[in-house]
């Protein structure tokens, strides 16, 4: 496992291939983000009360350099998230863009200084 890589399941037991879901997810972010410093994956299992299948709840916070990102994965609604490799991959998916519109925003700063300043 990757040592900027924390894993942890509720109510849930760990599962080969779950974890290499989020291996490869995270090799995505790797790609984009090289100075990625850690990765905090949280994978609940579906609660009981509902008669349909439950959906997964997942949530990565990623840091790197002056920026965090944190995408959590809580919608009922969602029916794709009753498949968790799914929920990993949206909730990935959502934290990825979170720091790129972060950079975005960074850039955008730099270059269109406040007027004055």
């Amino acid at each position: 496992m990757n040592n900027k890589l924390s894993i942890t399941y509720r109510d849930m037991e760990s599962s080969p291939s779950l974890e290499f879901v989020v291996n490869e997810q995270l090799e995505k972010v790797e790609r984009h983000w090289p100075s990625l410093q850690s990765c905090r994956v949280v994978i609940a299992a579906p609660n009981n009360k509902h008669t349909h299948g439950g959906h997964f709840q997942v949530s990565v916070d990623l840091q790197v350099p002056g920026s965090e990102a944190f995408a959590g994965r809580d919608q009922p609604e969602d029916h794709a998230h009753e498949d968790c490799h799914a929920a990993i991959r949206d909730a990935f998916r959502m934290a990825l863009h979170e720091l790129d519109k972060d950079r975005d925003r960074k850039n955008k700063q730099k270059r269109h200084p406040r007027p004055g300043a």
